[in-house]
Parts: C-alpha cells; structure tokens; sequence
C-alpha cells in the first residue's frame, strides 16, 4: 500500500479509461464489501465481459453519476449519486478501497461528495443507508456530520436492518430557522425552493411535509418499509402528476 499524500488526492468523475483500476479495486475490496454493499456480492464472480457493463452502466449514466477518489493514478474509493426518498435529496452509495480505511478518507469523500450535492448540485439533503451492523461506516458518517434518523427493516419478514442518515444541506437549516422550523420537516418541501419560502409561514403546508416518525432511537424497533409509503407518496407529489 502506497502512502497517501492527503494533498494530491483527487475527487472526480469516472471514466471509461478507468476501468481497469476500478475492477482491481473492486476484487480487493470483495471481503470488506460483501458483508454490507452490493458490491462485494456484484463483482465476486462474474466475468471481464460482466465488469466492462457494469462499469460501462456508471459511467455513461448522467442522472446518477458515478465519481472516484484517486491519488495519482489509484483508485482509493468510489462514491456514486442514486436517487433519494425524493427529488430534493440524493442518496450516496460508496465504499473505500480494502487496505486504504482508517485514514480518513471515507469521511474526504463524504465531505467532498456533500459539497458537490450542495453546492454543485443543489441537493437540500443527502442520505446514507448503513447496515445497522457496520459500526465503523457508521462512525465515519456521523464524524461527517450525518445524523440518523430511522432504523428500518431491508425486507419484510428478515431481522437485519439499516440505519436511515442523512446531512441537510446548511442553506436548508439557516432557512429553517428563520421560519422556527426543524430542518428535517422542510427538507422534502416544495416551500424550501425559492421563491416559494414563504409558504413556510402556513402551519398546514409545514405540517403536510412534516418528518412523520419520533426522533432517533438506537434501541428501536425497525419500522417495515411499508410505513412509509405514504409519506414519500407525499414528498413526491407533483402538479403534473394532478394533471394541472
């Protein structure tokens, strides 16, 4: 393992001439991934032909853009925007390549990846979903200042569950305080997007876009996915869907 210059590390999009350095980042990362990212499951057994299209799927998807954290030429971790609980928000999928953790750079490329959604991208929050088992990503996503909010099951019926996190973009806060609001209440409202703040003052719109569950509690019970069917039915509600 190389030593790392914090200072030359780069964080950008990947490309097709990356290939090569991502599939033997991925194989090596197998045993650290498997446990709790698909990844490790994904790029386990299956042939060169299988690697180009998988990797050929992040590159050239340019909703979902997929970026890499390279020190020269290396590949050092991977992070790649998804779609979130709502089009406010963006969900980050990562991992950090095997031989290279507990040297920060999970928490660079969540800081670093937060900045692109916030700034570049103008994101009102980003969400992780850790297994509630992955205590040391865990650990790493609140340093980067994620906070849970919701324990929830993967699947009916199954006794593993992950914890909901998110970071709320800091323009989101300030706005929710001038208007004495919980930030997690306005993250996934319309009234959070200019020029429409002032339908933060209605106690009925703040109220319809509200958290819906209790405040965070590690001992918990997770709650089933299908509670929260109606609240993203909610969130995601748009006018064309009303045919106005």
């Amino acid at each position: 393992m190389e030593e790392i210059d914090l200072k030359k590390l780069i964080f950008r999009r990947l490309s097709y001439l990356d290939f090569l350095e991502f599939k033997k980042a991925a194989i090596e990362s197998v045993p650290t991934n498997e446990a709790y990212l698909s990844f490790g499951h994904i790029f386990k057994n299956i042939s060169v032909l299988e690697y180009m299209y998988e990797f050929a799927q992040l590159v050239k998807d340019k909703e979902n853009e997929s970026f890499g954290l390279f020190h020269g030429n290396t590949f050092l971790g991977f992070i790649g925007f998804q779609f979130g609980f709502s089009r406010l928000g963006t969900e980050l999928i990562g991992w950090t390549r095997n031989g290279y953790q507990k040297q920060g750079l999970g928490e660079l490329g969540l800081n670093t990846a937060c900045h692109v959604a916030f700034e570049g991208k103008g994101f009102n929050y980003v969400e992780l979903r850790i297994d509630s088992e992955n205590k040391a990503s865990r650990a790493v996503a609140e340093k980067a200042g994620f906070i849970p909010l919701l324990r929830m099951k993967y699947f009916a019926g199954v006794d593993s569950s992950f914890i909901y996190y998110v970071k709320i973009n800091p323009k989101v806060e300030n706005l929710a305080n001038r208007y004495k609001r919980r930030a997690v209440d306005i993250i996934n409202s319309p009234a959070s997007i200019a020029p429409h703040h002032y339908f933060l003052k209605s106690e009925s719109v703040s109220e319809f876009y509200n958290w819906p569950f209790d405040e965070f509690n590690e001992s918990a019970k997770p709650v089933n996915m299908n509670l929260l069917s109606s609240y993203l039915a909610v969130i995601n509600l748009h006018p064309d869907d009303l045919g106005v």
